[in-house]
């Protein structure tokens, strides 16, 4: 239950918003309906399946395993935002559109 509870904590202030943010914030305007549209439907669909997912692959692997898998997962998420995603503070939005074009 512990460990439940620090997966929420943490996503919510870490992984949760970093899509919606990106997707408002730093993507062409003319695209960003399209793409919030994207991240709503890719966030629902990546929750169904980790919630539909999860119990067999418990049974599985075991409960460590099952943890121990998401939080793979995780690190490799981090890595991949820290090489991919560049700081956006005190930039423009034509700075940022330029950036990622």
């Amino acid at each position: 239950v512990v460990a439940v509870c620090c997966f929420f904590g943490f996503f919510s202030v870490a992984w949760g918003p970093v899509p919606w943010i990106f997707a408002s914030e730093v993507l062409n305007v003319k695209l960003k309906n399209w793409t919030i549209a994207l991240v709503t439907l890719s966030t629902w669909m990546a929750s169904f399946v980790v919630t539909m997912g999860f119990p067999p692959y418990v049974t599985l692997v075991s409960e460590y395993g099952g943890f121990y898998t998401f939080a793979c997962i995780n690190i490799v998420g981090i890595v991949c935002i820290v090489l991919f995603i560049k700081e956006t503070k005190g930039k423009t939005l034509e700075q940022l559109q330029n950036f990622y074009k």
